[in-house]
């Protein structure tokens, strides 16, 4: 029986009450709970660098590695009868299978080999692991916080609205999960941007570390631009493969789409920016840069704007939130070229043999 299974009903109202579900949702929950919280083995924990191994097989693996989930999720829950348990269910098979993959992967290394020491942790790389993952731990933890004060919010005025607390609820679980979708991409550019800044930082190739800050910002923004045209122009379309609902249901979805996502064409500058100033020794700007848009501007906006505008304050929140941080982490960044020296016309000679601008 895992930990989750033996959780009594009461714990899980406590918990899912206290997160914002209604009462709809915390008796779903609670087939889907047990389940998904059995300790599997997470293949994203296990990531060396693919491009180092040069290996296209871990780098599919690595990606895709839900890829099992989605063959599995299918026969589980339509074969079985099994519900919310069987979705649950189809994750945890795809887990374990992907964990596997990555698992027999690591003994196949060309270069490196591991064995029983290499588990044995050392404080200075605990060190230096720490201060690089420290930007997206807090980005993490801000936005589970930002998550359940929403949720009470959108429970709360959405009951004194014509909507009701479950469409609210319903519509902005939906839509999160799909803009994560597209800024998972961003944040995927901007982890693997970290190793290529960090490496031509200390070897102090400057020009380099620019540009590919800049590249990551365009492509993060042609992203972000395209996930905005498709939740501006067709987010009735979106809502409508999760399924049917009211017209009132698919009127909210409609609106949270547009509102709430409106700035998504600036959201690759901030985490980009964020593992930039990481990627170069500065993690306390980079973990204050990561928490300005859900804790230092979105929390407090989504608790104040609410009182003034109803359940619609909390779509108006997200827009202004992803400005002022965006401004922000736009403004701070001058200071680190200027730090560098990007911006003195010297030039020194590249590890490479090139110019490099110093």
């Amino acid at each position: 029986m895992s930990h989750g299974q033996a959780f009594p009903e009461t714990a899980y109202d406590c918990i899912w009450g206290h997160s914002g579900c209604s009462g709809l949702f915390t008796d779903l929950y609670r087939h889907h709970v047990p389940w998904i919280s059995i300790p599997y083995p997470d293949h994203r924990r296990l990531q060396p660098d693919p491009r180092r191994r040069q290996s296209p097989f871990f780098h599919d693996v690595y990606s895709h590695g839900r890829r099992p989930q989605y063959h599995t999720g299918p026969v589980v829950y339509l074969r079985l009868p099994h519900g919310m348990a069987g979705a649950a269910l189809a994750t945890i098979i795809g887990q374990i299978i992907s964990g596997i993959m990555v698992i027999v992967y690591l003994t196949r290394f060309k270069t490196v080999h591991l064995s029983l020491g290499s588990l044995v942790p050392v404080p200075s790389h605990m060190k230096a692991i720490a201060a690089l993952g420290m930007a997206p731990f807090f980005n993490q933890m801000a936005m589970m916080v930002v998550q359940i004060v929403m949720n009470n919010i959108l429970r709360y005025y959405g009951a004194q609205s014509h909507y009701g607390s479950e469409i609210p609820l319903a519509c902005a679980g939906i839509i999160t999960k799909v803009n994560m979708i597209f800024f998972s991409l961003v944040i995927g550019l901007s982890q693997g941007l970290q190793p290529i800044v960090s490496f031509n930082y200390g070897a102090r190739k400057f020009r380099r570390v620019r540009e590919a800050y800049l590249k990551a910002v365009l492509i993060a923004t042609m992203i972000s631009t395209l996930s905005f045209l498709c939740f501006q122009l067709i987010p009735r379309q979106i809502i409508g493969i999760f399924g049917s609902g009211s017209e009132e249901y698919f009127h909210f979805a409609e609106q949270y789409f547009r509102i709430f996502l409106f700035f998504t064409f600036l959201n690759g500058l901030q985490p980009i920016t964020a593992n930039y100033f990481t990627s170069i020794g500065k993690a306390a700007k980079g973990i204050f840069i990561s928490l300005t848009r859900q804790i230092i501007f979105l929390l407090p906006l989504i608790v104040v704007l609410p009182m003034f505008l109803g359940i619609e304050g909390v779509m108006y929140s997200a827009p202004v939130a992803d400005l002022m941080a965006a401004l922000l982490a736009w403004y701070l960044l001058p200071g680190s070229f200027a730090e560098c020296g990007y911006g003195r016309r010297d030039e020194l000679r590249g590890g490479d043999g090139g110019l490099i601008a110093a």
